[in-house]
């Protein structure tokens, strides 16, 4: 199932219409707070990340020739190429890469050569010109994962941009984790206002946040 971070479901259940759920987090948290003295060490156990900046490769590709430029990505990203273009984008191209199809030849194109999208890759490339901030915590974090679940394997990363439409944390099955970097611009980024989110949202748009939503 398709969860984005932000969202009100919390496993099967819809935080604000169950009180008493709310309550036993809330007695979750404060328990986890107490116990902060006696953490596992997790120092000897060896987490390495795999990570991908589709972000760059969606913002570099050849729009002259994008059918070609999206079958080679295809090999790079087989699982999230398709997920990206449909589930998160919304652009309905279906495994099409052929220009008469619409999500490409319009939906696509437009958001690969339009200037404001074009400044929002250049913004995410700046900021993030690697993404050592997000990762290292991210490692510990997996870190714990292994200490608590040694049979599970680590997903890999994948870095994206959806074009500031909320997509900041995601999963695709077990296998990937897809981290929407241009959700964590910043609280002075001045064009999450310009697309309604809400300022107590935007106060945690930070690169600090994404290990938390992962």
């Amino acid at each position: 199932m398709l969860q984005n971070n932000c969202g009100a479901k919390f496993g099967n259940f819809t935080l604000n219409a169950n009180w008493s759920l709310l309550l036993l987090i809330t007695f979750l948290s404060f328990a986890s707070c107490k116990g902060s003295d006696s953490e596992p060490d997790v120092a000897q156990i060896k987490v390495t990340l795999t990570s991908h900046r589709f972000d760059r490769d969606i913002a570099t590709i050849d729009t002259n020739n994008i059918p070609q430029a999206l079958v080679a990505l295809k090999k790079n990203y087989p699982d999230f190429l398709d997920f990206w273009l449909d589930d998160l984008m919304q652009f309905g191209v279906n495994g099409n890469y052929n220009l008469d199809n619409p999500g490409v030849g319009k939906a696509l194109r437009q958001f690969l050569t339009y200037k404001d999208f074009r400044g929002l890759f250049d913004t995410v490339a700046a900021h993030f010109p690697n993404a050592k901030m997000i990762e290292e915590p991210l490692t510990k974090g997996f870190q714990y994962w292994k200490y608590y679940y040694p049979q599970r394997s680590i997903p890999k990363i994948v870095y994206f941009v959806s074009g500031l439409n909320n997509w900041s944390a995601v999963t695709l099955d077990t296998a990937i984790v897809g981290i929407g970097l241009d959700m964590y611009l910043g609280p002075n980024y001045p064009f999450y206002q310009s697309v309604m989110i809400p300022d107590y949202i935007i106060k945690n748009l930070t690169p600090e946040m994404a290990p938390v939503n992962v």
